[in-house]
């Protein structure tokens, strides 16, 4: 859970924020790397551009609402980081450099900012540190807000509970 109300309104914290998205952006993916260092990255990324996202334009129910009809972009295809080879959106993160690599297991790292995704860890990852323990929750598509804001709809949003079925 995040408490986005108090993490916007600390400057040097959102200033932290963007100075690690910067340091994202020296790392030049044209150059090999061991396949966990690569996924180690472009999770840290994904996550890390999720929360800019959400902080950019909090208060917002469900990063769904993020859509660029109501907000200024749509936030998983029009917000972008420099890989050092071009511009990648959160959907091509997740679609064209994560899912290719064929573990499933990314799933359990990428967090979109909704009650339903994995918790967001305090650390970043790192290739040693990429490890899970599964376990299959329900989706609740509502913002993992930990303070929110009055006013926000929270029940607007309609609660999907998705499960693995053998």
């Amino acid at each position: 859970m995040v408490c986005y109300s108090q993490w916007r309104d600390r400057c040097c914290d959102i200033q932290g924020l963007e100075a690690y998205l910067h340091s994202l952006t020296q790392v030049d993916a044209s150059i090999p790397a061991r396949r966990e260092a690569k996924m180690a990255h472009y999770i840290n990324a994904y996550n890390a551009m999720t929360l800019w996202g959400i902080l950019h334009e909090y208060p917002v129910a469900s990063i769904q609402r993020i859509d660029g009809k109501r907000t200024k972009f749509a936030i998983f295809d029009e917000l972008q980081l420099w890989d050092g080879t071009n511009f990648v959106s959160l959907n091509g993160i997740e679609n064209d450099v994560l899912r290719p690599m064929g573990d499933p297991r990314i799933h359990f790292a990428l967090v979109c900012a909704v009650r339903g995704c994995p918790r967001l860890r305090n650390l970043a990852y790192t290739a040693d540190t990429l490890y899970w323990k599964l376990q299959y929750l329900g989706y609740d598509w509502s913002l993992n807000d930990r303070c929110p804001t009055a006013g926000v709809g929270l029940a607007a949003i309609p609660h999907h509970a998705y499960s693995l079925h053998t």
